[in-house]
């Protein structure tokens, strides 16, 4: 149990570092290169990037804190939500295994608190991204629609919208944030107490007999007249 608990941990801290990857990085919002522009242009949540290759890519970071895109301010904010509450879970599950080696975790109904703050930490984590991903694809679908009908019908060709590796990434991380978080208690609660048993002298059902029986023997002042009772 105790490796598989430490597996899930792992899956939560790659989530993590996927999320705040994806996060820091401008690979969200890809505008492809039209007829008069050659360049390819990023757009992410603290800064843009332009370039006709990797090499010759050049970025800018927004000056702006407030004032910016909704959903550029969105992103921020949920992204951020979900980076902070990713690593209080890790803290809360590692805190959680380390208590398991030294068999001090205690539940009340089957369920221990710090699990509990665990689920909801990690779900929160998990769940902001996802949701982030889900309103900025909403977004880029949105605008690539707009520009091919927009092509459609005659006007000039534009640099369409598309989902960058950084969404794909953040989506990914939320992901394993979210199944680890659901897998940990169900790894916690299959752990089994061994039942305690109690060795007793074969042929005799009354511990408190065999121990005067011992004293007696041990003694000399076992009595030998035949049915005697012995307490």
């Amino acid at each position: 149990m105790f490796w598989t608990q430490v597996s899930c941990l792992t899956f939560m801290l790659i989530g993590v570092a996927l999320v705040t990857s994806s996060y820091m990085s401008p690979y969200w919002d890809k505008l492809d290169p039209d007829d008069v522009n050659a360049e390819v242009d990023y757009r992410g949540f603290w800064a843009s990037c332009s370039g006709e290759t990797v090499k010759s890519m050049k970025c800018a970071p927004f000056v702006k804190l407030v004032g910016v895109a909704n959903i550029v301010m969105t992103g921020r904010v949920l992204g951020g939500l979900s980076i902070f509450t990713g690593l209080l879970t890790c803290i809360v599950t590692g805190y959680i295994i380390h208590q398991n080696r030294k068999g001090k975790v205690t539940s009340r109904n089957g369920l221990h608190p710090g699990i509990i703050m665990m689920l909801i930490t990690g779900l929160a984590s998990g769940g902001s991204i996802l949701f982030l991903g889900c309103k900025y694809a909403y977004d880029i679908v949105t605008k690539y629609h707009f520009d091919t009908n927009h092509m459609a019908l005659g006007g000039s060709s534009v640099a369409r919208h598309t989902l960058g590796s950084a969404f794909f990434m953040a989506w990914f991380g939320g992901a394993l944030m979210v199944l680890a978080t659901l897998a940990f208690p169900c790894v916690q609660g299959s752990k089994k107490k061994k039942p305690v048993t109690t060795q007793k002298k074969k042929g005799d059902n009354n511990s408190s007999n065999d121990d005067g029986l011992e004293f007696c023997e041990k003694y000399n002042a076992l009595p030998h007249a035949a049915g005697g009772v012995y307490v």
